[in-house]
């Protein structure tokens, strides 16, 4: 069994945060040079959403050299705002959560527990900081960091009781390009393209909306816990800013970044991933007043940009409820994913099979 006991938890000095993005290239960079990947990450570390220490990186390292470049493994977090209303309470109130990151173990260091205790560690690491939550997003399956208990747990890990990253909503709609698309898939008159000067104030408000959402469970939540991420303050923005290599690249441009429906009755935004290339919808919110035609017309509009823009499909994280007879009928498929798995670890009061992680959407994924 491997010796633990000298290895201690630190944010990284400048030399190993750099060394630790020189590592995950070897693996999550290919379809970029080094400096590609390494202007990129610095880049959003400028951005709004990690200024004012609210970006980490954090190292494994031992406990006699902490300063080493021989740290066993890393990880990233991003302290955000969250919403939170609990049973008893007539509003929802603020508190801060994390997103986790770029979890990465170099492959001579694999297989002997250092990832695992790593994030044991950081439990604490983000209680210090008055976390409500911390979420992050698996591309291991959901047991390992599930078993990711925090050392004063009085919970013991086995298979019917786990205590650290529990999968919560890992649902995708997703519609392929190379089905045929006859309908109209036009804008209708009254709708409004968002562009990237409109999106502040578009967030801004999409905060309102999110806290008029919880302040309606109000009484009727019983009781269960509602949390959600927010999306201003760059959180949404990260997912423009990390893909603009991929927006730069479309054919033909897209300056477009949603769409707006009148009276504030809906919204959707979107970015682009890859392997495969996909429209990725980051956030979309219909109001009960939508009628089922606009409902189709909106992911009727979606599936024309991503074929216009050749990608390869259209995804939609934990679609809303009111939108899939209309998807069903326009040929979406749903499934559980089996990679971006949103996992989350509750610190509140409450046990986790009372929260509801509400707004589990793409736009706070990290």
């Amino acid at each position: 069994m491997t010796d633990l006991s000298n290895l201690i938890l630190l944010p990284a000095t400048e030399e190993q945060k750099l060394e630790s993005r020189h590592r995950s290239f070897k693996e999550w960079g290919k379809d970029q040079t080094l400096e590609q990947y390494l202007v990129r990450d610095t880049l959003l570390e400028r951005e709004e959403h990690a200024l004012n220490g609210k970006f980490t990186t954090w190292v494994l390292t031992l406990a006699d050299d902490p300063k080493t470049m021989e740290f066993k493994c890393s990880c990233e977090t991003y302290r955000r705002d969250a919403l939170v209303l609990h049973p008893s309470a007539q509003k929802p109130s603020s508190a801060p959560a994390f997103g986790i990151a770029s979890v990465f173990t170099p492959a001579e260091h694999r297989k002997r527990g250092y990832a695992k205790h790593m994030m044991r560690l950081l439990h604490a690491e983000l209680q210090r900081q008055d976390a409500i939550a911390s979420v992050l997003w698996s591309d291991v399956g959901a047991k390992f960091y599930a078993v990711c208990s925090p050392y004063d747990s009085k919970v013991v890990s086995s298979a019917s009781s786990l205590d650290g990253w529990i999968v919560r909503g890992a649902h995708s709609a997703l519609w392929s390009t190379s089905q045929q698309l006859t309908a109209n898939t036009d804008m209708p008159v009254g709708w409004r393209w968002l562009s990237s000067t409109d999106m502040p104030e578009v967030w801004k408000r999409e905060d309102q909306a999110i806290a008029a959402q919880l302040s309606e469970s109000v009484g009727n939540a019983k009781d269960k816990v509602l949390f959600s991420f927010l999306p201003s303050a760059g959180v949404a923005e990260f997912q423009v800013v990390r893909a603009l290599r991929l927006w730069k690249a479309l054919a033909p441009p897209l300056e477009h970044r949603g769409i707006e429906l009148p009276n504030g009755q809906g919204l959707v935004t979107w970015s682009f991933d890859r392997r495969p290339n996909t429209l990725l919808v980051t956030r979309i919110r219909v109001m009960s007043s939508v009628s089922p035609e606009d409902i189709k017309q909106l992911l009727l509009v979606l599936m024309g940009l991503a074929r216009t823009h050749q990608q390869e499909r259209l995804e939609i994280w934990n679609m809303p409820e009111a939108l899939i007879p209309a998807s069903r009928e326009l040929g979406f498929e749903h499934e559980e994913r089996t990679a971006h798995l949103p996992s989350i670890k509750w610190y509140g009061p409450e046990p986790l099979d009372k929260v509801v992680w509400a707004n589990n959407e793409r736009f706070c994924w990290c």
